[in-house]
C-alpha cells in the first residue's frame, strides 16, 4: 500500500474535487462524534457527517442520494399546494361570510333605528323627535306641513300631530 500524506482542514477552491476518496466504513454510526467527520454507514448505506447546528451542537447529518432527495422534495412541494389549496378555499369562505355578516348586521342595523323612531313617536305621543326632518304624525302618518310647531288634529287617527320647524 502506498503512502500518502494525512492532510486535516483542507478547503477546496470552488468547482474542485477529490479524486480516490476513501470514507470510513463503520456499521453504526460513531458515538460520540465530533464535528466535521465523515463516514459511510454500511448498514443504511448512505454517507453520513457530522457539524454543529445554529446553537453550536453536533448534529448528525445524512447525504441523500438523488432519487430520494427528489422523492422528499416532491411529497414537499405537494404538501404546500395542498395547504395553498386549502388556505385560498378557507379565505373565500370567510369572505362570504364576512361579506354576509355586513349585509346582515346593515339591515339589523335599518331595522332597529327604525323601530327605535317609532318607540319615540309613541312615547312622545305624536311629537316628533328633535331634528326630524318632515312632517311626522303619531303611528307613522305624514301630512302636509303646516306653520311652526302648532298642533294640528288629524282626522285619521284622532291624535294631534306636530309639525317640524325644520
Amino acid at each position: 500500500m502506498a503512502n500518502f500524506p494525512v492532510f486535516h482542514g483542507i478547503t477546496l477552491a470552488a468547482n474542485a474535487y477529490v479524486e480516490n476518496l476513501n470514507l470510513e466504513i463503520l456499521s453504526a454510526d460513531p458515538s460520540p462524534v465530533a464535528a466535521g467527520r465523515v463516514w459511510f454507514n454500511s448498514t443504511d448505506k448512505v454517507v453520513r457527517y457530522s457539524s454543529l447546528n445554529s446553537s453550536g451542537a453536533v448534529v448528525v447529518r445524512t447525504i441523500k442520494d438523488a432519487e430520494s432527495a427528489a422523492t422528499e422534495l416532491a411529497a414537499v412541494q405537494a404538501s404546500v399546494a395542498a395547504e395553498a389549496a386549502r388556505a385560498t378555499a378557507a379565505e373565500g369562505v370567510l369572505t362570504s361570510s364576512v361579506a354576509a355578516e355586513v349585509t346582515r348586521a346593515t339591515a339589523a342595523e335599518a331595522a332597529l333605528n327604525s323601530k327605535i323612531d317609532q318607540t319615540k313617536a309613541d312615547i312622545l305621543g305624536g311629537i316628533p323627535p328633535s331634528g326630524y326632518p318632515s312632517c311626522f304624525v303619531g303611528h307613522h302618518h305624514r301630512i302636509s306641513c303646516c306653520s311652526g310647531k302648532q298642533p294640528r288634529h288629524n282626522q285619521c287617527s284622532g291624535r294631534h300631530d306636530w309639525c317640524s320647524s325644520v
